[in-house]
């Protein structure tokens, strides 16, 4: 990786070193927390896709929906990519944690992000196949340590020459609005197709009828999945919550007051439900403010996203292919409104021979306005 001169030496070793980073090294990058804020010997406790920060819901200028994973890569560039973390996590009660990890994704070298002893994400880089690239990826948990989404928004965009490959959008519910009646039900109405196709759905059901069922709507790997679950009693579920499976039978019933969550209102386990959308770029890029206007691409990727979320303005991802397809489709409409009854005629004078009409009317080069516009594209195989 190229190292400028001005690159933090410690973020540099983290990054570069071949060495298993530990001991005193390692120390040196943790910065010492608060008092009374966890240390990295006792990490904080926080629930994937939940934020350590106040939710100010109800603020327009504050999004609905959380970011609950991201993907993005960029050129390999270690002092880029070691102050872009630096700029996401500064608000974070501890500076991020940097230690040299396996090789992942066909990527020859990598460093574990932790914050206070959490698990928070990965760097990626090296190899030949990946030509020069590196990728960031930050999980539930790191997401939840950003404390100001539109400093890191342009910290990650400010990687020399990078695109995303993934986004994940969560909204949560905890008065029972949303379940998975509902959803099997709009799915059924429905309710999550654009361009006349229906995506499929899928179910997970335990036999523990208290570790909640999910649904996935979409197909996995693909531009967009929905991805519906009854999250409370998920985390009820899990094994690092043994303490509230002591406290209670079941989740339903169980008051849960976290100032992190909902507003600081309490609410019912039983009853917290939450709503995710997975952007990949499989087909078509995802948009570069998809953070910062996460709640409109929320509700803007199915009819019934927009249902559940009514007060975001839907924005609807179109992939180049989509813009060629609209874009020769109104070329057609022109040509039918301003020649159509013309080429009628014509077809009659040619003796109702439509090729023969073609031939006499055809040009010999394309488009370039709707080359630019993607035209060419429409051609294609189908793309989803």
């Amino acid at each position: 990786m190229i190292l400028p001169s001005h690159t933090d030496s410690r973020t540099a070793s983290a990054l570069s070193s071949p060495e298993t980073v530990a001991g005193p090294a390692a120390a040196a990058r943790m910065a010492q927390p608060e008092d009374g804020a966890a240390g990295p010997d006792s990490p904080t406790m926080v629930i994937r896709g939940t934020s350590i920060t106040e939710d100010k819901q109800g603020d327009p200028s504050h999004p609905r929906t959380r970011v609950d994973y991201l993907t993005i890569s960029c050129e390999e560039h270690v002092g880029a990519i070691g102050e872009c973390i630096s700029e996401v996590f500064s608000g974070a009660i501890a500076v991020p944690n940097l230690e040299q990890g396996p090789p992942l994704r066909h990527f020859t070298k990598s460093v574990r992000i932790s914050v206070a002893g959490v698990p928070c994400g990965t760097i990626m880089w090296g190899g030949k196949s990946q030509r020069g690239r590196a990728c960031v990826d930050l999980n539930g948990q790191g997401c939840a340590f950003v404390s100001d989404w539109k400093r890191a928004e342009q910290a990650l965009l400010g990687l020399p020459e990078h695109s995303w490959s993934r986004g994940d959008i969560a909204a949560d519910f905890f008065r029972g609005e949303v379940t998975n009646e509902r959803v099997r039900r709009a799915h059924a109405e429905g309710k999550f197709m654009y361009g006349g196709r229906g995506p499929a759905l899928r179910q997970i059901i335990s036999s523990d009828g208290d570790d909640g069922e999910t649904l996935y709507v979409g197909k996995r790997g693909g531009d967009k999945l929905g991805r519906f679950y009854e999250k409370g009693k998920k985390e009820f579920g899990e094994k690092k919550n043994r303490l509230m499976r002591r406290l209670a039978d079941s989740p339903s019933g169980m008051t849960v007051t976290d100032s992190s969550i909902n507003g600081g209102e309490s609410f019912d386990l039983g009853s917290w439900y939450r709503a995710e959308l997975e952007l990949r770029a499989k087909n078509r890029p995802i948009p570069e403010d998809w953070i910062s206007r996460r709640d409109e691409y929320f509700a803007g990727a199915y009819p019934f996203l927009q249902e559940i979320l009514p007060e975001a303005e839907g924005r609807i991802i179109v992939r180049p292919r989509d813009m060629g397809i609209i874009s020769i489709e109104g070329a057609f409409d022109n040509i039918r409104r301003q020649w159509g009854s013309a080429l009628y005629t014509g077809l009659a004078y040619c003796g109702g021979d439509h090729l023969a009409l073609f031939e006499k009317i055809i040009g010999v080069k394309h488009s370039r306005r709707l080359i630019e516009a993607g035209a060419l594209l429409a051609i294609a195989d189908d793309q989803l």
